[in-house]
């Protein structure tokens, strides 16, 4: 069996595949993750790095922990979708990478965000009444920090790394009145009473945000009762996709078939001639 630091250094290398961590980031986690394993799990692990599998939850959980609550997902589902329609759906989209790492906790999700990708992410998630109603993720809330925005509701947060209060104030222009969080509005409880209506479940949205780095760029993401189609442009390609989405010890846990979309996979053409539902 190799040795423990052998060990650390090939999960590490295989997390930061999907999360784009950094050495300083994904080290101490792998190590702390390993110390929850017993001896049998480190063996089941060695094996699942050789491809086989499937693994008890417990020990994927060490390695790269999906979201522990219902809603710890639907808050990440939304940061996804708000990034696929920033991207895909804007009019003048001002990048096409939303996401540079992502740092997956039990209880909540830390994200690095590409240049250009706050205001758009910001102003797509925030809630906001329009004259067309609701704008944004009901009842979310952001609270500043020095160098850090904590975006949250009730029993969930999600963290943006490294944000400055200038850029905060820019990107959450006309969307954030300060710390201190406003009251739920109705128009916001009665989009909260109805959140899901009609949706797939979030977790797998949730654990595809936590290894958004498998994609150089934002990938498209569209939801059907039966299936999450996502599609991007360029590397890499479906089939090493598919192959660590499918990874025994970190792939996206089954809950949803997931479909990607290339040259020989297309919508549904009941799907492909409705406007993209981004729920996934």
């Amino acid at each position: 069996m190799p040795n423990s630091t052998s060990l650390i250094r090939r999960l590490a290398d295989l997390r930061s595949q999907y999360t784009g961590e950094t050495d300083s980031a994904v080290l101490p986690a792998i190590c702390h993750g390993t110390t929850l394993l017993t001896r049998e799990d480190r063996a089941q692990v060695l094996d699942a790095l050789d491809g086989d599998g499937p693994l008890p939850e417990h020990i994927r959980r060490a390695i790269l922990p999906d979201a522990s609550t219902v809603d710890q997902q639907e808050l990440e589902a939304a940061v996804l979708r708000a990034a696929s329609r920033a991207v895909h759906l804007a009019a003048n989209p001002l990048t096409d990478k939303v996401f540079r790492m992502s740092r997956p906790l039990p209880d909540q999700l830390v994200l690095h965000l590409a240049p250009q990708a706050l205001r758009p992410l910001v102003q797509e998630l925030l809630p906001l009444e329009t004259e067309d109603g609701l704008d944004g993720y009901p009842c979310l809330r952001a609270r500043m920090y020095r160098r850090h925005v904590e975006l949250h509701v009730p029993g969930a947060s999600v963290h943006l790394a490294n944000v400055s209060y200038t850029s905060w104030q820019f990107a959450s222009e006309g969307r954030w009145t300060g710390n201190d969080a406003d009251p739920p509005t109705p128009a916001e409880l009665d989009a909260l009473a109805h959140r899901g209506c009609g949706r797939t479940s979030p977790a797998t949205a949730s654990a595809l945000l936590r290894r958004i780095c498998l994609f150089p760029v934002q990938p498209l993401v569209i939801a059907t009762p039966e299936a999450c189609y996502l599609d991007w442009a360029g590397e890499p390609n479906h089939e090493l996709v598919r192959e660590r989405l499918d990874h025994p010890l970190t792939g996206v846990p089954v809950r949803q078939r997931i479909v990607l979309l290339g040259a020989r996979e297309r919508l549904p053409a009941r799907v492909s001639g409705q406007p993209p539902s981004l729920s996934c």
